[in-house]
């Protein structure tokens, strides 16, 4: 799961208020003086802050460890497919105003044996640059066509 940054501040500086308060009871048990204890405080928690933002930025770089959604694996590996058929096939993408901005963006693909469309989600449409947006002219075709269009294709 990837964070956004304004995700990984807002944690490390929740995480950083509760050391604030640990910071300044344990200098100011040792220093009973408030002053000292103020300036501790700030040059360490500037300090600490700055490194756990740059350290969860360094994690969030590295893919090791993270569980991904066994679904979002298997729309990855269906969009790499239809990525390519829409490079084999004339294509363009369509916007589907009865879905949600996540998945309103469709590839239509023009096949030998009819239209076959899929709505992507807006995060997998970086495989899909090389098309250009068309007015949304879907022949209303079910899932099931589709399929049984992209089974004579390959002569099944």
């Amino acid at each position: 799961m990837n964070e956004s940054r304004r995700r990984t501040l807002v944690k490390a500086l929740t995480y950083r208020i509760i050391c604030v308060i640990v910071t300044y009871s344990v200098t100011y048990v040792i220093l009973h003086n408030v002053d000292q204890s103020l300036m501790i405080l700030i040059l360490h928690q500037s300090l600490q802050t700055l490194s756990y933002f740059l350290h969860e930025r360094g994690w969030a770089r590295i893919g090791w460890g993270i569980l991904t959604d066994p679904k979002d694996q298997a729309y990855w590996e269906r969009n790499q497919l239809v990525a390519h058929l829409s490079k084999l096939y004339p294509a363009h993408l369509y916007i589907d105003p009865r879905e949600t901005d996540e998945w309103k963006t469709c590839v239509c693909i023009h096949s030998p044996t009819g239209q076959l469309t899929w709505h992507v989600p807006a995060k997998e449409l970086e495989h899909f640059k090389h098309l250009i947006v068309e007015p949304n002219h879907w022949d209303g075709h079910t899932t099931e066509e589709k399929y049984q269009r992209l089974s004579r294709i390959a002569g099944a």
